[in-house]
């Protein structure tokens, strides 16, 4: 589905960190942004382009800045590289999409009847003169709606098309890997389809079937089971819902009562718990009466059920709350350090992010890695997306200063 390019009144900037001494962004009803080691670029478009916002563009590389000179005015948009570098000028369009599935990231542009692919690889035009309307692209696929008699489509990337349902029966495809779709009969019922748009099995299926690990998550009824890639099944469909798998594991629920199972349907240890996660590097995150702890494989608890809230960050440790404190946990369920903060965030290894209730409010502030306060609890925020790239934000209009 396209969205209507519009105006926004949230300003955002690249911040690139790897910058010695201070760093300032003078910005109005804000304190200055001090010596945290990051250089924020405000980008100056001219004094009709007094509006913009940044925003993280679903890990393509790229960052999209929606422009206008006021709140009412009609927006132009233009995209900047990771490194601050404008790549694509302002210009108006006339709406977008963007996805993100399978560890690929995409936006298409849409201006007349051309569409501005843009992923990780580049930025790339499509000729969508045959068609209606191009959807958004799912792991290098989209539905298309062809112009010639409304019939929907599949378009790869390069924008060939890869098959047309000459029989009108769906309302749209999915990719979901393993050269397989999921197609929309009315949105409650769906078929798998193979690269030709053949159906897989006889069976519609309700809800949108996932592949992961070789296996196909389908439902049916409302009950979930397994099938394998030639559409056999290997796990029959009585559950109340099941995650994908994940390192060999599926969490399944009955009857209000969490479990995992394997790939044969096998309950793999005895446990049942209120809520159950995925499995991941091991471990997963399981809750009884409203508390949180962690699991291993063979259901020894590796962090007791007595947390509020449990997150696992991409450095391989756990954040826990309880109450106002929050402890960092390490994969052997060590606790590592106990903070007086309600999140506790390392995301590099000179800055950390913190959270804390003041006054009923959630505020957020930095700390270096001697756990110095750098920036206070203040009205921006700074957005982790790599060890040398942040997203910045305040509230107000393009700082004048």
């Amino acid at each position: 589905m396209f969205v209507k390019s519009s105006s926004c009144l949230l300003v955002f900037s690249i911040i690139m960190s790897g910058i010695t001494g201070n760093a300032y962004a003078n910005t109005k009803g804000q304190k200055s942004i001090g010596d945290i080691g990051v250089n924020i670029t405000w980008y100056d478009f001219g004094k009709n382009c007094t509006h913009y916002n940044i925003q993280d563009d679903s890990d393509t590389g790229f960052y999209m800045l929606n422009i206008s000179n006021n709140s009412d005015a009609a927006g132009k948009t233009a995209f900047v590289n990771g490194k601050g570098e404008v790549v694509l000028k302002p210009d108006t369009y006339d709406g977008y999409s963007s996805s993100s599935t399978g560890g690929e990231s995409m936006t298409l542009m849409k201006k007349g009847s051309q569409y501005l692919y843009i992923d990780s690889f580049g930025i790339k035009t499509i000729d969508g003169k045959n068609y209606s309307d191009i959807g958004s692209f799912i792991m290098g696929y989209a539905t298309v709606t062809l112009k010639s008699n409304g019939h929907k489509g599949v378009m790869d990337k390069t924008g060939k098309l890869i098959f047309e349902d000459k029989e009108g029966k769906y309302k749209e495809f999915e990719y979901i890997g393993k050269g397989l779709f999921s197609a929309s009969i009315d949105g409650r019922l769906f078929d798998l389809l193979d690269t030709a748009g053949k159906p897989l099995t006889n069976n519609h299926y309700g809800y949108a079937p996932h592949i992961s690990e070789d296996t196909i998550r389908v439902s049916k009824n409302d009950k979930y089971g397994f099938l394998d890639l030639s559409g056999r099944e290997i796990i029959p469909l009585i559950y109340d819902y099941c995650t994908p798998f994940y390192e060999g594991l599926s969490a399944v629920s009955k009857d209000k009562k969490w479990e995992y199972v394997d790939k044969a349907g096998k309950q793999v240890f005895s446990q049942q718990f209120d809520e159950a996660k995925p499995f991941h590097n091991g471990l997963a995150l399981v809750s009884l009466n409203g508390k949180w702890g962690i699991v291993n494989k063979v259901g020894d608890l590796v962090v007791p059920i007595e947390y509020d809230g449990i997150v696992e960050n991409d450095k391989g440790y756990f954040e826990a709350q309880k109450g106002q404190k929050s402890f960092l946990i390490n994969a052997s369920g060590e606790i590592l350090s106990t903070k007086e903060y309600s999140s506790f965030n390392i995301e590099t290894k000179d800055r950390i992010r913190v959270e804390k209730t003041i006054h009923n409010l959630q505020v957020s502030g930095y700390l270096n890695k001697d756990e110095k306060m750098l920036t206070g609890y203040k009205d921006f925020d700074l957005r982790y997306l790599s060890d040398d790239l942040y997203l910045g934000g305040k509230f107000g209009e393009y700082p004048r200063e």
